[in-house]
């Protein structure tokens, strides 16, 4: 004798369009909260015309760093506003001349240490030309305190001798359960020579010291 399923089917049909409108009513609360308008655009008050780095404390999300032009601008309230202003400065020991010259790049390690790289420079003849041997664009690396702004310890002068170097870029291992947490490594193009060469130099004592420059790349 065959079986007639039609009623059957009718009847779970009925159940699940009531299942889904059910759904639907409970949904429809969440659906009308309104979107959360974009917050508005905050100066950080840094000028010239290099990039913006921005980086956001690991252990911290109010404290946001900003950096730019040889200078660093601190936030504590999740970047509304950026009150303190940190200056660039050179490492100890070298002859008079020297500037600083951008190209600032800043990053966190595990631990929410600050750690900012930036270019300086000796233009002897002051003709914004790098000329080898007498110039010098080299990479320095200073750690900060990132909310109170105050330097900890000397920055560091990580190319050491007369170069052309420049696009440096630092970052540090942010996680705590790398077996290499809390290194730094710094990149950055060297154009004393033709063919250009890439280069890289590590710290793994909080930027105290970093390894001699090696060449990972020409061209």
């Amino acid at each position: 004798m065959a079986v007639d399923w039609s009623e059957e089917r009718h009847t779970l049909f009925t159940r699940i369009r009531l299942v889904g409108l059910f759904v639907l009513i409970l949904a429809f609360p969440i659906m009308l909260v309104p979107i959360a308008a974009a917050a508005s655009d905050v100066p950080v008050g840094l000028g010239g015309n290099e990039p913006h780095a921005a980086v956001v404390n690991p252990l911290n999300p109010h404290n946001v760093v900003v950096s730019q032009g040889g200078q660093l601008r601190i936030s504590t309230d999740f970047g509304a506003t950026f009150p303190t202003l940190v200056n660039a400065v050179l490492p100890p020991g070298l002859p008079a001349g020297y500037g600083i010259d951008g190209d600032d790049v800043i990053a966190f390690d595990a631990q929410g240490r600050l750690f900012w790289s930036y270019l300086i420079v000796l233009d002897v003849n002051g003709n914004n030309q790098i000329e080898l041997p007498t110039d010098d664009i080299s990479v320095a690396v200073q750690q900060v305190n990132p909310t109170t702004g105050a330097r900890i310890g000397n920055a560091v002068d990580v190319t050491p001798g007369n170069h052309s170097d420049d696009k440096e870029w630092i970052t540090a291992d942010a996680n705590p359960a790398s077996p290499f947490a809390n290194n730094i490594y710094l990149h950055w193009t060297r154009f004393d020579n033709n063919p250009r060469e890439e280069m890289f130099s590590r710290s793994i004592n909080q930027g105290a010291t970093f390894s001699n420059p090696a060449i990972i790349a020409t061209g």
